[in-house]
């Protein structure tokens, strides 16, 4: 049951623009249609695929020179697995991302030699959701606490991702309280998840006003 990996054409806001890195849970630079985990690591026409993440993002709050500028500090750049697949690239979306990816790469060039490579973005696919937040699917408690109802809440969550982030150890603890603080106010969360939440991560409880 859905194994098959969506085909993501466009953003989930239209107002978003699109950042696309490899080292993720989806594919992109590939030409043959619906690459899976499976036909990516085994079978040769599916080989030019790379695993990727695209990224949803208001230009108004983050650039997206600030965005590479985080890819390049979030992995070791100046390694190379010697396979496509889990290659350093960026996948650009307009003649502008490739000029900002080729400066702030030449910055990077000066600290170190990086092997990152800079290609155009074709088709994107999320992958398989067995690999949608792994380290949340691990906490099965926490996992059910959320209460997802659809494959799309898992990839595309804000709880998912938020809980992912901070079981992943990129999120501190308050920044955590604070994100959780607006998902209920916008209703994202009801108070009910929110107090099961806290008492899987042992938060101290407090009354929600």
């Amino acid at each position: 049951m859905f194994q098959r990996c969506p085909l993501r054409s466009s953003p989930v806001d239209e107002s978003l623009s699109i950042a696309t890195f490899a080292l993720g849970v989806g594919y992109c630079g590939g030409k043959q249609k619906d690459p899976t985990y499976r036909k990516v690591c085994s079978d040769p026409i599916y080989a030019d695929w790379a695993e990727a993440v695209q990224v949803e993002f208001d230009e108004s709050s983050i650039s997206y020179a600030e965005l590479v500028e985080h890819f390049f500090r979030s992995h070791d750049a100046s390694f190379g697995s010697g396979k496509r697949q889990y290659m350093s690239a960026i996948f650009y979306h307009s003649e502008e991302q490739e000029k900002t990816a080729q400066q702030v790469l030449s910055n990077f060039n000066t600290q170190k030699r990086v092997v990152t490579v800079i290609e155009p973005a074709t088709d994107f696919y999320d992958a398989e959701l067995y690999h949608q937040k792994w380290l949340l699917q691990r906490r099965r408690d926490w996992f059910a606490t959320l209460e997802l109802m659809s494959p799309e809440d898992l990839v595309d969550g804000q709880a998912a991702s938020g809980l992912n982030a901070y079981v992943a150890g990129h999120l501190s603890q308050k920044d955590f309280r604070d994100l959780v603080d607006v998902w209920v106010r916008d209703k994202v969360i009801s108070n009910d998840v929110w107090s099961a939440i806290r008492t899987k991560l042992g938060f101290e409880c407090e009354n929600d006003e």
